[in-house]
């Protein structure tokens, strides 16, 4: 295994152009039962779009590419201040005439499209992407069924678990102004859990009463209200050499970050060469905290995707190590490691690690209002 050595050098960066603020970390959430928003800063004055998104991607370390007929060099003025980051999302579509967004997490490759309708609370944001009406040919058209796709999105300071309710509308109206919920209850909901990254989704098929479809040409309001399991989390920048120390309801958890794993940690096995860091998480559960909890809090542990702050692709994610999950008194590993060979650089400083920490589960009502949504 390779030594981590930084030089000492110290290198002054002069950049004479618009007049950015610098890079601000993200506001973690408060370490209560309130979900806190994600929030960001963004600022500039005859600056160009395309800067501004890099700075967007740097604060929440995804990747935010606006689509439509856009000038991304043509000089722009943006005045965000430490605004949650769905309204900082929706201020650059505004001001990019965007049509749409499509939103990437690197660490984990999942990717969203946001586009049409769509409603933000807290960290939550709603969207209505689609309607979709079906005739049968061999019946008549007013059996045909009409479905509305949903999706809900974190904004990465929690993640969604599962929805324990059928999350049904309580306001279907067209645009004519008559309500089109259905008497007999609606059919079941289906779901799908759209990915375990911080950028998770879930994604909801409704039926809807399929004479909504020959009444107007959208849907006028769509009202209701989603619960939801969420895990919260909180954004975790470790440096080099440094221990943490998180005690949640339920759990107490101490984290490290350095070349040699703590002495009472469990071996690993053979690393590859080149330089390797270690994430080692120690965790105690209190016997108290139900399974159903632990049990999202020990799979969030597991998923945890730790990557190197300012990282250009050097780093590559290593051997991973967990306790059994029976375990009360366990551990978490992650290894990263930057290969040796002709075409490594040396690091001029020591390593940060970016990640998502667990903290609690909980459950959260997520209303939303959408209006003008297109009927096929």
């Amino acid at each position: 295994m390779t030594a981590l050595r930084y030089s000492s050098v110290a290198t002054a960066i002069v950049v004479c152009a618009a007049a950015w603020a610098q890079d601000r970390p993200v506001t973690p959430p408060a370490a209560t039962d309130a979900l806190l928003p994600r929030r960001v800063t963004l600022r500039a004055h005859e600056a160009s779009l395309r800067t501004a998104i890099e700075q967007l991607n740097r604060q929440t370390g995804w990747q935010f590419q606006f689509q439509g007929e856009i000038d991304l060099d043509k000089p722009q003025t943006l005045d965000i201040q430490d605004k949650p980051l769905w309204e900082a999302v929706d201020s650059m579509l505004s001001l990019a005439s965007a049509s749409s967004v499509i939103l990437s997490d690197p660490a984990s490759g999942y990717s969203f499209h946001l586009f049409g309708p769509h409603v933000h609370e807290g960290p939550f944001l709603v969207t209505a992407w689609r309607v979709s009406r079906t005739v049968h040919l061999d019946k008549d058209s007013a059996n045909a069924t009409l479905q509305l796709f949903m999706q809900v999105v974190t904004d990465g300071s929690c993640r969604l678990t599962s929805l324990p309710l059928r999350p049904l509308p309580t306001k279907v109206e067209g645009s004519n102004g008559v309500s089109f919920l259905p008497k007999n209850p609606l059919p079941e909901s289906r779901i799908s859990l759209g990915s375990s990254s911080p950028l998770s989704t879930y994604s909801m098929a409704i039926e809807l009463d399929p004479t909504l479809a020959v009444s107007g040409s959208s849907i006028a309001l769509l009202e209701g209200t989603i619960a939801a399991n969420v895990l919260r989390t909180e954004e975790i920048e470790l440096p080099f050499g440094k221990t943490i120390e998180r005690e949640t309801p339920g759990v107490k958890m101490k984290i490290s970050l350095s070349d040699e794993l703590p002495p009472d940690a469990p071996p690993m096995g053979p690393i590859p060469q080149g330089t390797s860091i270690a994430v080692a998480i120690h965790y105690v559960r209190d016997p108290a905290m139900s399974s159903e909890r632990w049990s999202v809090i020990r799979s969030a542990l597991w998923s945890i995707q730790p990557r190197v702050a300012g990282d250009l692709g050097q780093w590559r994610p290593g051997p991973r190590y967990s306790s059994p999950p029976t375990m009360d008194d366990g551990w978490v590993i992650f290894r990263l490691i930057r290969p040796s060979g002709p075409t490594a650089t040396q690091a001029a400083e020591p390593p940060k690690v970016l990640f998502s920490l667990p903290l609690a589960s909980q459950m959260v009502q997520i209303p939303y209002h959408l209006v003008n949504i297109p009927l096929p």
